[in-house]
């Protein structure tokens, strides 16, 4: 089975973060939503520690950067 990442809210709106192990990012979505929980967003968890930090800083700096960033 692979291991999912997901960031969800609750009814009461705080945002819940986690990790699910589930074959596939529906049955995660599913799972979610019978915990009473809105699912935002999920997406299959990396091994690789450069995606991984790819992923954390998108949004916060710009491709540019990241590219300066991996050359260096």
């Amino acid at each position: 089975m692979a291991k999912f990442l997901y960031k969800s809210k609750d009814w009461a709106g705080k945002v819940v973060k986690g990790e699910m192990d589930l074959p596939n990012e529906r049955e995660v979505v599913v799972a979610l939503r019978s915990n009473g929980l809105v699912p935002l967003k999920v997406w299959p968890k990396s091994s690789d520690f450069a995606s991984e930090l790819i992923r954390k800083i998108k949004g916060r700096v710009t491709s540019k950067q990241v590219a300066g960033l991996t050359r260096q």
